[in-house]
C-alpha cells in the first residue's frame, strides 16, 4: 500500500476521480467463470487521490462457541480503497531526549532522508513515530522556536515522502533535563528549564534503574503532580518575577503552557503540510508513558477520570482547532498499567474510564518486560507474552477505540531470561496472536480471529555508539555509547558498520507483515525462525490443519494471513523481506497455487483470474531494497458471503516434498480455513502455558 515515490521526491498525483476508492466497497472484482480477458487488476489505486488516507473502521466477529457466543467489535484503520491496514516500523528516535542535535531525531535533513530510506530499504517499513520535545518547541516563556519547528517539518517530509506514516510524539521521560544535578545518575527530558520545579533530587541509597525515579524521587514525582494539577509556575519555587512580564496568560500554568505550544506548533506546522504529508500524519502522541506522581495516590480510576484524559480532551481540542481534526489523539494509559515488574510496580490495570472517549482517539499502549529487565529469571519461550498483549486488545474494545503499541523492544546483547531475540520474537508474536479460546480450540492452538496490532518499535538510532551527549551540561560526563541516555542501549541498527547493520537478529526486524487486506484481518502468522542468544533457531510454528495428521513448513519460514469478506478492489498486500526470493518462494490461496514467479517478480498485473503477483516493494530504492511485496486479488467466486473467509500462505524455499503437494496442502487449507473457519497453525516446542 505504499505509493511509488522516487527517493527523495515528492510524488505527483494526477487529478483523477477515485470515487470507488473513498468508501467501502462491497462485492467487487468479476463473476465466477469470468474470461481472464474480462478481469482487470491495476495499481493504478496507488496514484488516486486520498488513498492513503486512514480512517477508523468497524470490524464485528462472532465466535461460535459450545458454551455459545462471543461477539467481539473491534476499531480497526482502513485505508482510502476500504482495505484494512496493518502499520509497523520504528521509533526515530531516542537522539530527541538528548540535547546534542537540539531535540531532533535527526542532525541534518539529509540523515533523516537516508535514515527513512534505510527503514524502508531495509525492513519494508511504512510508519514512523517521529519525537519531538516540549523544550525545542518552546524554550522560553511565550516563545516559539520556529527555527525548530522548520527543521521537523523538512524530516517530517523526508518520511512522508516515501510513504511513511507519521506519528508526531511530543516525548518525556523523568519529566525534563533541568531537575537533575550536572553529577546526578540520571537525566530526563521533556519540560522546558522555566515550566519545571526547583528542589533536589534524590532516588534512594540505592537506584537500581531509572525508571525508580518515579516512584522514589520527590522532585521528579512532584514535576507530574504539578503537570496533572496544573500549577501556577510562579508557584514551582522558580525566580522571583518568574514567569516573565508579557507572558501569555495561557503560559501561566503548567499544563495549559504544554498545550499552548502544542497549539502554536500543529498551527505552525499545518501549512507546510501538504495533503500527501497530511494522508501519512496519523496524529499526536502528546505525552509518552504518563507517571501520575502521587497525583491521586493508589486510586487509579480517579487518575484516569479526573486527570488524565481531560487532559486528552484538551488535547483534541487543539487538534481539532489548529487544523488536524482528521488525525486521532494516540492516548497512552498510566505507564505502569500493565507492568511486569510484579512488586517492584505493580500492574495498575484498566478498565477505569467511566465516559468513553469517543472518536479520535486511539489507545496507545507500551510494553516492555520490566520483570526481566529486572529479577524476573524465568525464561521467554512460545507463549509467554499472548496475555499481556491480549489485554492491550481487550482495552481497546472496552475503550471502543482502535490500539496501537508506540514503543516495545529490548535492551541489546541480553541472554537467558533476558535474551533480547527471544523476548522481542515473543512480543511480536503477542502482537499478532492469542489464545483467549485455547480451552476450545486446544493448548497448542491459537485463536481463529485476532486483531493484529500495529505498532513501533524502540527504536532507529542512527547515531548509536556514535553520540557526543554532554550529560546534564556537565563537561566531565561526555557520554558516546549506546543511546547515551540513561545508560540505554536499545537501537536496532548501529551506524558504526558500512553500510548500517542491526543490532539483533535480523529475522526480528526484517518481518513479513500484511499491509493491507481486501476484507477484514481475522488472523496473521509469521514463522520468522529468528535464532537466539545461542544460534538456536526457534521454530515456534506449524502449519497443521486441523482434521490431518500433517505439519508442513515447521523448520522453514512462512505466513498466514487469513481475512473475511472483500470491502475493496484492491489487492491484499503482504510485505516480503529478504529470504523470500521471488524464484523459490511458495504461495497458496484457495483459488491458486504457484511455487517461483521469476527471478525479478513482476511489475503489471497480468489481469488472470485470482492473480497473485510478486513484484518490488514500492517506496524502496530498487537498487538498494531487500523486500519485496506480495500483492493477492481474491476474485469473487459463486456463493461468496459477507462472510467467507480467504486466505494466502507464503513460504520460503519449501523443500521438494512440500511443492509436490501444494495442492493438496491447498484441499486440506480450504476445509479448515475457508469452510470450518478454524486457525491451521499449531503451536511448536515449550509452551509458556
Amino acid at each position: 500500500m505504499i505509493r511509488k515515490i522516487r527517493p527523495g521526491r515528492r510524488a505527483i498525483r494526477t487529478p483523477v476521480l477515485a470515487t470507488a476508492f473513498l468508501g467501502v466497497v462491497t462485492s467487487l472484482g468479476v463473476p465466477a467463470g469470468a474470461q481472464a480477458a474480462d478481469i482487470h487488476h491495476s495499481l493504478d489505486y496507488e496514484w488516486q487521490p486520498g488513498f492513503s488516507k486512514i480512517t477508523i473502521g468497524d470490524k464485528t466477529v462472532v465466535q461460535n462457541l459450545a458454551t455459545g457466543t462471543y461477539t467481539m467489535k473491534d476499531k480497526v484503520f482502513r485505508d482510502g480503497t476500504g482495505r484494512e491496514v496493518s502499520l509497523r516500523g520504528w521509533n526515530a528516535s531516542g537522539e530527541t531526549k538528548i540535547a546534542e542535535a537540539g531535540f531532533t531525531p535527526f542532525k541534518t535533513t539529509a540523515d533523516a532522508a537516508a535514515a527513512f530510506q534505510q527503514m524502508r530499504n531495509l525492513s519494508g517499513t511504512n510508519v514512523v513515530r517521529f519525537l519531538i520535545s516540549w523544550e525545542g518547541v518552546n524554550p522560553q516563556p511565550g516563545v516559539i522556536d520556529h527555527a525548530y519547528l522548520d527543521k521537523v517539518a523538512a524530516q517530517i517530509k523526508e518520511a512522508t515522502s516515501r510513504g511513511l506514516y507519521v506519528l508526531l510524539d511530543w516525548h518525556q521521560d523523568l519529566y525534563s533535563r533541568h531537575l537533575w544535578k550536572k553529577d546526578s545518575w540520571y537525566t530526563g527530558n521533556g519540560a522546558p528549564k522555566w515550566a519545571v520545579p526547583s528542589g533536589e533530587e534524590y532516588c534512594g541509597v540505592v537506584c537500581a534503574h531509572w525508571a525508580q525515579n518515579l516512584q522514589t524521587n520527590d522532585l521528579i514525582r512532584s514535576a507530574y503532580r504539578s503537570f496533572w494539577r496544573n500549577t501556577p509556575i510562579k508557584e514551582l519555587g522558580g525566580p522571583v518575577g518568574f514567569p516573565p512580564a508579557g507572558t501569555p496568560p495561557e503560559q501561566t500554568r503548567v499544563q495549559d503552557a504544554f498545550l499552548w505550544q502544542m497549539s502554536r506548533a500543529l498551527e505552525y506546522l499545518s501549512p507546510q503540510l501538504h495533503t500527501e504529508d497530511r494522508d501519512h500524519f496519523l496524529g499526536v502522541d502528546p505525552f509518552n508513558e504518563p507517571a501520575d506522581g502521587g497525583v491521586v495516590g493508589s486510586d487509579w480510576s480517579k487518575f484516569d477520570n479526573d486527570f488524565l484524559w481531560p487532559f486528552y480532551k484538551r488535547v483534541r481540542k487543539a487538534m481539532d482547532t489548529t487544523g488536524f481534526s482528521t488525525q486521532q489523539v494516540f492516548a497512552e494509559p498510566l505507564v505502569f498499567w500493565n507492568s511486569q515488574a510484579g512488586i517492584f510496580a505493580p500492574a495498575t490495570g484498566g478498565h477505569h474510564l467511566k465516559q468513553k472517549p469517543g472518536p479520535g482517539f486511539v489507545f496507545n499502549s507500551h510494553f516492555y518486560d520490566s520483570g526481566r529487565m529486572g529479577p524476573n529469571l524465568d525464561g521467554v519461550d512460545n507463549n509467554t507474552y499472548l496475555p499481556q498483549l491480549q489485554d492491550v486488545r481487550s482495552e481497546a474494545r472496552y475503550l471502543e477505540i482502535p490500539c496501537f503499541l508506540s514503543e516495545y523492544g529490548m535492551w541489546l546483547d541480553g541472554t537467558g531470561a533476558k535474551d533480547t531475540d527471544r523476548i522481542i520474537k515473543a512480543t511480536y508474536q503477542g502482537m499478532e496472536q492469542s489464545d483467549q479460546f485455547k480451552a476450545v480450540y486446544g493448548q497448542n492452538r491459537i485463536d481463529p480471529y485476532t486483531p493484529l496490532i500495529s505498532g513501533t518499535q524502540w527504536h532507529w538510532d542512527i547515531y548509536h555508539d556514535k553520540h557526543h551527549e554532554t550529560m546534564n551540561g556537565n563537561p566531565d560526563k561526555v557520554i558516546t555509547k549506546g543511546d547515551a541516555w540513561n545508560d540505554e542501549n536499545f537501537s536496532v541498527v548501529n551506524k558504526g558498520n558500512r553500510p548500517v547493520s542491526f543490532t539483533i537478529d535480523p529475522n526480528n526486524a526484517e518481518r513479513v507483515y500484511p499491509r493491507a487486506v481486501q476484507g477484514d484481518l481475522m488472523n496473521f502468522t509469521y514463522n520468522d525462525m529468528a535464532k537466539d542468544a545461542w544460534k538456536t533457531p526457534l521454530d515456534w510454528y506449524g502449519l497443521a490443519p486441523q482434521g490431518t495428521d500433517d505439519h508442513y513448513f515447521q523448520d522453514k519460514k512462512f505466513a498466514l494471513v487469513t481475512w473475511r469478506s472483500r470491502h475493496s478492489s484492491a489487492p491484499t498486500e503482504i510485505y516480503l523481506p529478504p529470504g523470500f526470493a521471488p524464484s523459490s518462494t511458495a504461495v497458496i490461496t484457495e483459488q491458486t497455487t504457484q511455487f517461483g514467479f521469476g527471478a525479478g517478480g513482476q511489475t503489471t498485473p497480468k489481469s488472470t483470474p485470482d492473480e497473485v503477483m510478486f513484484t518490488q516493494d514500492s517506496g524502496a530504492d530498487s537498487s538498494t531494497a531487500r523486500g519485496n511485496r506480495l500483492m493477492v486479488w481474491d476474485d469473487p467466486e459463486t456463493g461468496e458471503t459477507d462472510d467467507s473467509w480467504h486466505y494466502a500462505v507464503v513460504v520460503a524455499d519449501p523443500s521438494s516434498d512440500d511443492r509436490a503437494r501444494l495442492t493438496r496442502i491447498q484441499a486440506q487449507l480450504n476445509q479448515s480455513i475457508v469452510k470450518d473457519h478454524k486457525n491451521p497453525v499449531e503451536l511448536l516446542g515449550k509452551l509458556d502455558h
